[in-house]
């Protein structure tokens, strides 16, 4: 200290992280989509940033309450107890949870979509190797049979109970 000098020291606490809670939602195929909901403001990584910010506090030893109070926050960030009322509910079984559903639900699309690649795959190998004769061929009888049935449904539009009579 300098005599006659003083100054003021100001501590200004700020949240750990900052940003959103907002879930996402992501599509992984025409049918499917998932929600991203962990983010670094869930409630179990707050509870587990402050245990380790108790345990980094230094002279446990000398200190049982914090080592009992920095268990006791640990073990709800572990796993959330109800015994707990005010910690918030999530707990990292939780998030794990949700990620494990949303890494199942991709593999799963990634399974069904590498089929589908296949067979397409197999379609095109097949269109490429057809014989154009036999494929010519098929073409016309086909376009035969499809006149020959726009001709049966013409007539059977004509179809009246005086028609049928005559």
């Amino acid at each position: 200290p300098v005599p006659g000098v003083t100054e003021t020291i100001s501590l200004d606490s700020r949240a750990f992280l900052t940003g959103t809670s907002l879930s996402t939602q992501q599509r992984i195929s025409d049918t499917q989509s998932l929600v991203m909901d962990v983010t670094g403001l869930d409630p179990a990584f707050e509870k587990l940033t402050r245990a380790l910010g108790i345990i980094a506090q230094g002279d446990l030893i000398n200190n049982p309450d914090r080592v009992q109070q920095a268990l006791g926050i640990l073990n709800d960030a572990i796993e959330h107890s109800p015994l707990q009322p005010h910690e918030e509910k999530s707990d990292l079984q939780g998030v794990q949870d949700r990620i494990g559903i949303n890494q199942r639900a991709i593999a799963d699309a990634k399974g069904v979509q590498t089929s589908f690649l296949a067979f397409l795959e197999g379609r095109q190998n097949e269109l490429e190797k057809a014989d154009t004769t036999e494929v010519a061929v098929r073409l016309q009888t086909d376009s035969q049979v499809l006149n020959i049935s726009y001709a049966s449904l013409a007539k059977i539009t004509e179809l009246s109970l005086l028609n049928y009579l005559r």
